[in-house]
This record gives C-alpha cells, structure tokens and sequence, in this order.
C-alpha cells in the first residue's frame, strides 16, 4: 500500500496562506482539504466526532493512488496550543507548516480585514493607542477577530506544536520571501513533504486578492507602537526557530 503523508497549515492568519494552500493544490500529488471556505477548523472540536476517518471521508473525498500527501489549511489552529495534541493523537506522523509575517504588517491587515467584514468599528487609533474596548458581535466565531495583537505572538504559539511535533516537522515559511519568490519556497515545501518538485503556474497577485481596502492613514504613532510591543517577541522567536529576522527590523 502507498505510504502517504498529512500535513496541516495552521497559520498565520493574514500572512498568504491562502495562497500557499491554491498553489499546493496545483500539485499533482498533493490533496488539499475541501471546501477553502470555511476553513475546516475540524482540530477545533473536543468532542466523539474526532477521529481520523470522520476527518477523511469529510474533507478528502477524493482519495487515489496519485495522491501522495493531504494537506489542511485553518489558521485558528496556531492560536489553540491543544489542537497539536489532537493533531498528533489522530495523525502522529503528521508534518506543520506555518507562515510568519511581520507582526505588525500583519496586525494592521487582520484589523482592515475586520473592518472590511463589517465587525470593527475602531479607528486604528482607537484599537492600537487609545486601547478602546472590542465593540461587542453576535456572530458565533472559533477565535476573536479583535485579537490583533496576540495573534502575532508567534513564539508563544508555536511552542505546543514544537512539543508534539519536534522542529524537524514544522516548516516555517517567511511571508515576504513566498510572496518575492514563490517557487523558491513552494520546492522547499515539496522537499519537507517528500514528493516531487513541480514547476507551479504561479498567478499575479492582484491588489484585491484577499486584500483589505485601506481607507485610514496609517500614523507613524501607530506603527512605533507596534514596534515597540513587538520588539521582544521577534527576538524570541528568533532564537525559537533558530532564524534571522532582520527583514523584519
């Protein structure tokens, strides 16, 4: 029987996953989880109905012998230390993939992104100075979409991952280089998944694909504020995933 792989992509939110998750999906052998929207969230659930073969026949219909490794994307994910160990209960050999963006490039997308669904009423100077309270919303949500700030605490998100998975399972993608260079990072991900390299048509990223029109001015006060709270948390994370991150700086 043909030895296959899983993998999960489980964030960062706002920082090309989705992306990375059409163009995987153009490899011949690769499998990912369908529909995109909504995100499966399947790793969410603490309940009976997790189990590796509910998983399969609900969101990998379609399973033959060209398939060599099935791959989700859910970006809430990251931001539930114990959806690793539900992971790793159901698929142990499973491999991660996470995408990092500057955390403040990415703070101020996840903010117009909540504004442009309709959920923020904030100006970013309310949210990220004036620190005025989440206006309050109805709707049922896996995560909050007002927590801009947290969301880019990578080093403290990745470490439950870690555990379960060790780093030789975990490829970290760089934002900025997938979005300069994407085949280079797409073979790099052909190789941690162990199929074969393919040259992937890759489409022109237009200005409103799975963009946020941004209608404020973003202040300089703004940006030193984020600067500032994300100072630390770069260098943490630095010397978690043993990378340089002076792009970032």
């Amino acid at each position: 029987m043909q030895q296959v792989s899983y993998f999960f992509i489980i964030g960062a939110q706002r920082s090309g996953t989705t992306r990375l998750y059409y163009l995987l999906d153009k490899h011949p052998e690769i499998s990912m989880a369908k529909p995109l929207r909504p995100e499966p969230k399947f790793f969410l659930q603490n309940s009976e109905n997790i189990n590796a073969e509910n998983y399969l026949n609900t969101y990998h219909q379609v399973r033959n012998g060209s398939i060599k490794a099935y791959g989700e994307k859910s970006t809430s994910y990251y931001e539930k230390p114990e959806v690793a160990g539900r992971i790793a209960r159901y698929f142990p050999d499973a491999k991660i993939i996470m995408s990092l963006r500057n955390p403040i490039d990415r703070a101020i997308s996840n903010y117009f992104f909540t504004l442009q669904h309709g959920l923020e009423t904030r100006t970013l100077q309310e949210v990220f100075i004036k620190k005025i309270p989440k206006p309050s919303i109805s709707a049922n949500i896996s995560v909050s979409p007002f927590d801009y700030l947290q969301r880019g605490n990578y080093a403290k998100h990745l470490p439950a991952y870690i555990e379960k998975f060790g780093s030789e399972r975990i490829k970290i993608l760089i934002f900025d280089n997938f979005i300069q260079n994407p085949q280079k990072d797409l073979n790099d991900v052909f190789d941690f998944l162990k199929i074969k390299q393919q040259k992937i048509k890759i489409p022109v990223l237009s200005e409103g694909q799975n963009a946020s029109k941004k209608e404020q001015v973003i202040s300089q006060e703004v940006i030193d504020t984020l600067r500032a709270y994300y100072s630390t948390e770069i260098k943490q994370l630095e010397d978690l995933i043993k990378m340089d991150l002076s792009i970032w700086k």
